[in-house]
C-alpha cells in the first residue's frame, strides 16, 4: 500500500471544494434530520449538483462505525477487486486515513489490485463520509460485477463479528443510463422512454436491491443496463443480508432529467440498510 496522501482528481464542478460551501450545498441535511440507523446503503455518484442531496441523505443516515468501507465500480465482470492504495484522502471536510489492518487483510482474501487513478464512484463520496462520520477510517475499494463482489460483502460481515467491529458499507452506483450518448435507446428518444426507466428498468433493479437478490441484482445491471457499477451495489447488500441488516428503505430517487431535461438521463436512488 502506498503511503501518500490522495488528493482530489476530478475537476472542479464535481462537488464544493470548501468546507463553506458543503455546508452551503447540504442545507438542512447537516442539522440533524437524517436519523442514523443504517450499516449500509447505496448512493448515487454523479456530481453533486444531480445526486449529491441523494448520496448525502444515505450516509448521513448510517451509524456511527468504526470503519466505513466504501465499494465503487466501473469495472468489467472479470476483473479483480480494485483498491485505492493511498494511507489517507484529503478531501474539503477534512483528511480520512484507511484502515490498513482490514485493507491487508482483504488482500489475503481477494489479490486486490491496486489502483490510484481518477475514479468519481468513490471520490465524490469521501467528502460526504468525511463530514458526516469525521476521523472514521476507510477502505476505498472498486468491485467487479461478479460473485467477487457478494464474498466481499459476506467477508466484511464475518469479520465484523469476528472482530466484534461495527462496518458501516457504502455501495456508489448510478442507475439506468440511458439516450444517445450513451449508445443505450431501446425504447426510442427520453421523453417516449422516460416512464420505462423509472418503472421499469430502474424499479426492477431497486427491487432486487431492496429484496437482497444480489444475484438478480448482477444480472438486471449487466443485461438490462440498468446500473453501470452493479458490484458495488452488490457487495453491499450482501453485506447488510449478511449481517443481519435486512430492513431496506428507499430514501430517493430522482433523475438526471428531472433536474436538467436533455436527450440523455441518468438514474439515481439511496438505498438504506437497517437492522431486521
Amino acid at each position: 500500500m502506498r503511503e501518500g496522501i490522495h488528493n482530489p482528481g476530478l475537476p472542479s464542478g464535481w462537488y464544493p471544494r470548501s468546507m463553506e460551501k458543503i455546508r452551503s450545498f447540504l442545507g438542512e441535511l447537516d442539522r440533524g434530520d437524517a436519523i442514523p440507523h443504517g450499516c449500509a446503503c447505496i448512493v448515487p455518484h454523479a456530481g453533486w449538483t444531480f445526486s449529491g442531496r441523494t448520496a448525502a441523505r444515505a450516509i448521513a443516515s448510517l451509524e456511527a462505525c468504526d470503519v466505513i468501507v466504501l465499494v465503487g465500480g466501473h469495472l468489467g465482470p472479470g476483473e479483480k477487486l480494485h483498491c485505492l492504495p493511498f494511507r489517507a484522502y484529503n478531501t474539503p471536510a477534512g483528511f480520512i486515513e484507511t484502515d490498513g489492518k482490514l485493507v491487508s487483510l482483504i488482500d489475503s482474501r481477494f489479490d486486490l489490485h491496486y489502483s490510484g487513478g481518477v475514479d468519481n464512484t468513490t471520490e465524490v463520496q469521501l467528502p460526504l463520509i468525511a463530514f458526516y462520520h469525521p476521523d472514521t477510517p476507510v477502505v476505498v475499494l472498486r468491485a467487479p460485477p461478479s460473485g467477487l463482489a457478494s464474498e466481499l460483502g459476506q467477508m466484511l460481515a464475518e469479520y465484523e463479528k469476528e472482530k466484534s467491529v461495527k462496518i458501516g458499507v457504502i455501495g456508489s452506483t448510478d442507475l439506468t443510463h440511458y439516450g444517445p450518448g450513451y449508445g443505450f435507446t431501446p425504447r426510442g428518444p427520453v421523453g417516449e422512454a422516460y416512464a420505462w426507466i423509472r418503472e421499469v428498468n430502474d424499479h426492477r433493479f431497486i427491487q432486487a436491491a431492496m429484496k437482497g437478490d444480489v444475484q438478480q441484482l448482477l444480472r438486471l445491471g449487466l443485461a438490462e443496463r440498468s446500473a453501470c457499477s452493479p458490484g458495488a451495489a452488490a457487495a453491499a447488500v450482501s453485506f447488510a443480508f449478511s449481517s443481519g441488516c435486512s430492513r431496506s428503505q428507499l430514501l430517493e430517487y430522482t433523475t438526471s432529467y428531472d433536474m436538467m431535461p436533455s436527450e440523455n438521463l441518468v438514474g439515481y436512488a439511496a438505498v438504506l440498510y437497517s437492522p431486521a
